[in-house]
């Protein structure tokens, strides 16, 4: 799950972690 929450960080900071 590492591989989504730095694709999210990179898109927008873990915008789906909100």
């Amino acid at each position: 799950i590492e591989k989504f929450e730095k694709e999210a960080a990179e898109l927008g900071k873990g915008s789906f972690k909100e």
